[in-house]
């Protein structure tokens, strides 16, 4: 199988993936929940399945669409609504984390030429962190907060050129909180909450 086939496979695979997410998200809110086994496996895990859960959809490259999507769902089990969103903020950050990890790893797999060109770069943006210490950080919050694409856009590079773990770690909690809270109860709903 050529590469062109190999892609257009690929597209398709995940975009039936994405579809089959969404109705199954869809459904789990719109229905009733009594005396279903996905309302008792919540029950039964608790935040800590949600972490882990939130943990796995935070690297989402492949199917980007985050746990939130269960807002409704996860309420009506018996999940409180602001640990929902506390508890899946940690873990996206978590998951968000892994991609940083593999941006890291990246780096080293290039040649010593290679290495040698990356070098000038992240040279050049040292020096770009160093006048300007939290743009990066102020960035990835707002990216995290408010762009409906996976942060691992971001935060890949962010691992290749090494920036702090933990700026970038705080940056993206806290971008997801404000992600997870619009997810949730949409802006309409926002004042409400106070």
């Amino acid at each position: 199988m050529n590469k062109k086939r190999k892609k257009i496979l690929f597209i398709i695979l995940r975009s039936v993936l994405i579809v089959l997410f969404i109705l199954v998200a869809l459904w789990l809110n719109a229905f009733g929940f009594k005396g279903l086994v996905f309302e008792q496996y919540v029950q039964n895990f608790g935040y800590i399945g949600l972490f882990l859960a939130s943990a796995v959809s935070g690297f989402n490259i492949f199917v980007p669409i985050p746990v939130i999507a269960f807002f409704p769902f996860l309420t009506a089990a018996g999940l409180h609504p602001y640990a929902i969103i506390l508890v899946v903020s940690l873990g996206m950050a978590l998951g968000d984390l892994f991609g940083y990890v593999l941006g890291r790893a990246g780096r080293d797999m290039f040649t010593e030429k290679k290495q040698k060109k990356i070098k000038k770069m992240t040279a050049r943006l040292e020096k770009l962190q160093e006048k300007h210490e939290l743009l990066p950080a102020v960035f990835l919050f707002f990216y995290a907060a408010l762009v409906p694409l996976p942060n691992e856009l971001v935060i890949i590079p962010m691992g290749f050129f090494r920036f702090r773990v933990v700026v970038i770690f705080i940056a993206v909690f806290f971008g997801n909180i404000i992600f997870n809270t619009l997810f949730a109860f949409g802006f309409t709903h926002l004042p409400n909450l106070f």
